[in-house]
């Protein structure tokens, strides 16, 4: 196999990858710019989250605006040990999401609550 045949078949691959990467990359962050529904109203969605240690979880969770922006949105989580507040800086544009984690204590990922205040 000639050098000019291997270089352009690396090339070839390296190209599709870089592509591929970029539609995905985009797909995600265009998820947080524009995937929220068409509701008057905010709401959060969580999306995922991670056991990090004893009874510890970090929480990976969209905060989406209806027909109005949220200006530095204050979000509640409530677990059976904690409850911590924390807020943002973010504007959120209406029918947008902005993407946020938390971490948190508590016994069980399904006994802890996301609110908006």
């Amino acid at each position: 196999m000639s050098k000019s045949v291997k270089y352009g078949s690396i090339f070839v691959i390296f190209s599709v990858l870089f592509i591929s990467g970029l539609s995905i990359t985009y797909g995600n962050s265009n998820q947080y710019a524009f995937g929220a529904e068409q509701t008057s109203d905010p709401y959060i969605k969580i999306l995922y989250s991670i056991n990090v240690g004893t009874e510890e979880y970090l929480i990976h969770y969209n905060v989406c605006a209806g027909e109005q922006a949220i200006q530095n949105p204050k979000i509640l989580l409530e677990s059976n040990y904690e409850t911590v507040q924390y807020e943002s800086t973010k504007i959120i544009y209406p029918y947008s999401c902005s993407g946020y984690e938390s971490q948190i204590h508590t016994k069980s990922i399904n006994m802890v609550k996301i609110t908006l205040i």
